[in-house]
């Protein structure tokens, strides 16, 4: 599950600025996928965004002194990799007290 690292790293860039930085990774069995999301206290995914974060070269991220600079290519890798697998991955709506939610599912076989 390397794309966990790539939505963790997101996550880690989005509260290192923040006064409440915290990060929830989950994941469950439901039905017949694996669901995995992460979530983040961090500035918030502007949903009428949420698709072209995963185009490539599209990304709102600062540059980090310790994480690197964005490309724009983690969150396309990320949907690509699941697709790989007959997964999804996209955002969905954080449920309190979470500013962005992502999820990955990928078929339990």
């Amino acid at each position: 599950m390397p794309y966990v690292i790539n939505l963790m790293t997101n996550a880690l860039k989005a509260v290192r600025t923040r006064p409440v930085r915290r990060i929830a990774v989950e994941a469950a069995r439901e039905r017949t996928e694996i669901a995995i999301r992460v979530s983040d206290t961090g500035v918030g995914a502007n949903k009428k965004s949420w698709e072209d974060y995963f185009k490539p070269f599209v990304s709102e991220s600062e540059p980090d002194p310790l994480l690197g600079s964005g490309t724009g290519l983690g969150l396309k890798i990320v949907r690509d990799f699941a697709g790989v697998y007959g997964g999804s991955a996209h955002f969905i709506p954080p449920k309190s007290p979470w500013s962005t939610t992502i999820e990955v599912r990928i078929p339990d076989e």
